[in-house]
């Protein structure tokens, strides 16, 4: 179905333009576009990139009309670049629909709405198809989950805005492009689906968290013919567990070696990238793992994940946030009840190489001489210990969401 002018003309006053006021300025941001966003409902819930807010200290939302309207920051999450923002008006605001899953496939007609490159140029419109309806990857430190890919150029300026499909139904929002150069796409647009940012939207407005990344504690590959064959599948699908780690959470949820994974809660398992995103989007909810197992058949086992935001909210409150441990990738923050926070881990650094997600808690080291575990309560009392020690390397007993594991650290 090809993309009427009436349709584009309908869908622009849903989008919005996004500027950022961040300390230090005396003024909203004018030297180029801040982000891009839309409306989801007629009261002002607003979504964008999570990097789009980052490090902001508020913004104000330019609606279709021009009117400007002081927003605040319901939630976001980093591990899925999402962000909420809610803007008070007094008249209903419009706000797009969203697509089904499945309603998105390859050599769909859909086009983007951005406010690239500099002020002057808002809500521009660029048209292309869809290349993959549900590409899995873990790119510029988002994962795991799927995503659109589609032949459309963007710039800078661009995240955060919408994707949609001829019928003016959002698709997805556009997260990254493959620049060849700076700033430029190379014809490859990335958007998180719509499905995704319905249900995370949800759980940020209600709990100011998004889905927490977890550790599923075994190995995993794709299934091949011959061993859906052994399983008594008609076709490979699903991923077959190749270890599963001593007191893990799939070991906890009482999976095995050889296990063929076919679903996790309402998610079909389609690769090994699927597994997290699988996880991700059951959290919070009473529901079931589906598998294959030789000898016993199919298998469903109970599954039944804290929300992270419940979770983290009586257990973790902040209670101050120190400076960035940029040695280490680190960015801590010390939280009542005992141990630090691993606030924030920056993509490629030490901390991100050692397995670090995001979201941890220590709650001691080992000391390297005596093997005695060495509490930690405080910032500066970890990055002593690390900066002194961990040219050694230093293992730590870490809160992973609620299980408690063992990493290391080493300069």
């Amino acid at each position: 179905m090809s993309i009427s002018k009436s349709v584009v003309q309908h869908t622009l006053p849903k989008a919005v333009y996004i500027h950022v006021y961040r300390a230090g300025d005396d003024d909203y941001l004018e030297g180029g576009a801040e982000g891009s966003g839309y409306i989801i409902s007629a009261d002002g819930y607003i979504v964008t990139n999570a990097h789009v807010v980052k490090n902001a200290q508020g913004f104000a939302v330019e609606l279709f009309d021009g009117t400007m309207l002081p927003a605040t920051l319901v939630g976001k999450c980093k591990n899925v670049d999402v962000a909420v923002l809610k803007v008070e008006t007094d008249k209903p605001l419009p706000y797009v629909d969203f697509s089904n899953e499945g309603d998105t496939e390859v050599g769909d007609d859909v086009f983007a709405i951005g406010m690239p490159i500099t002020t002057t140029i808002k809500r521009t419109v660029t048209y292309g198809r869809v290349s993959h309806a549900k590409r899995f990857g873990t790119w510029k430190g988002l994962g795991p989950f799927p995503l659109v890919q589609a032949d459309i150029s963007l710039g800078k300026g661009s995240s955060g805005g919408g994707m949609f499909n001829a019928n003016g139904q959002l698709v997805g929002m556009n997260t990254f492009i493959l620049d060849a150069v700076v700033n430029v796409s190379s014809g490859f647009s990335f958007a998180l689906r719509a499905p995704d940012i319905k249900r995370i939207v949800a759980g940020i407005i209600k709990t100011g968290y998004g889905p927490w990344k977890r550790r599923f504690g075994a190995t995993v590959k794709e299934c091949t013919t011959a061993m859906a064959k052994a399983h008594k599948q008609a076709a490979p699908t699903g991923v077959v567990l190749n270890s599963v780690a001593e007191a893990g959470l799939a070991e906890r949820l009482g999976l095995k070696v050889g296990d063929l994974v076919l679903n996790v809660g309402e998610v079909a398992v389609e690769c090994p990238s699927s597994v997290a995103y699988a996880l991700m989007m059951a959290e919070g909810q009473k529901t079931s793992i589906k598998l294959s197992r030789i000898g016993v058949g199919e298998v469903e086992l109970p599954l039944n994940l804290p929300n992270r935001g419940k979770y983290r909210k009586t257990k973790m409150a902040p209670i101050k946030i120190s400076g960035n441990f940029d040695a280490f990738g680190f960015e801590l923050t010390e939280v009542s009840g005992g141990g630090v926070n691993v606030a924030t881990v920056r993509p490629g650094s030490i901390a991100s190489v050692e397995g670090f997600l995001g979201g941890e808690l220590i709650l001691a080291v080992q000391d390297n001489t005596t093997g005695e575990w060495l509490e930690t309560n405080s910032v500066s009392e970890l990055n002593r210990i690390l900066n002194a020690s961990a040219k050694d390397g230093l293992v730590l007993k870490v809160d992973d969401c609620g299980a408690e594991v063992l990493m290391a650290i080493s300069a």
